[in-house]
């Protein structure tokens, strides 16, 4: 998560800034994510270099059966460094507070991560299959719909 929020300042693309001196204190001060964050680990088997990229999608839903608009623009941070494998979503400020959201994702990353944060009282690690070179690139555009082939997922 640190890494996520240093990283956003110093990208090198232009893009909007999301996370506010507010998250990066709160953070600072709890070492605990922004609340709507979700966290996943996986294996990594391509090149040992260290690879960061991250991005900012916007998320669309409809509340209590309201028109489909947009709710938040949020974060998604991906990192390998060495044979780890991290992932960063957050689905941003204006996102509403739930604790059981649908959210749609491009392909099936089941079997190469598993989810750490939030926890739950039930966690299973290791994931079955590392994630290589050839699908890191797509993975860490998962969240950017209209991309491609989408399907639904939870979170």
């Amino acid at each position: 998560m640190k890494t996520c929020l240093v990283c956003e300042l110093a990208r090198s693309k232009p893009s909007p800034i999301v996370f506010g001196d507010a998250h990066r204190e709160r953070f600072r001060e709890t070492l605990q994510p922004p609340s709507g964050t979700v966290i996943w680990l996986g294996a990594f088997s391509g090149a040992p270099d260290l690879f960061f990229t991250s991005d900012h999608p916007e998320f669309h839903g409809s509340i209590e059966g309201g028109p489909v608009t947009r709710l938040s623009q949020g974060f998604s941070g991906t990192l390998t460094v060495g044979k780890l494998l991290a992932q960063v979503l957050w689905l941003g400020d204006g996102f509403p507070a739930t604790t059981n959201c649908s959210l749609t994702v491009r392909g099936d990353w089941t079997r190469q991560t598993v989810k750490i944060w939030p926890t739950s009282a039930r966690q299973t690690y290791g994931p079955p299959e590392p994630l290589d070179d050839g699908r890191l690139a797509k993975f860490a555009e998962r969240w950017m719909i209209g991309k491609g082939v989408s399907r639904s997922g939870s979170v």
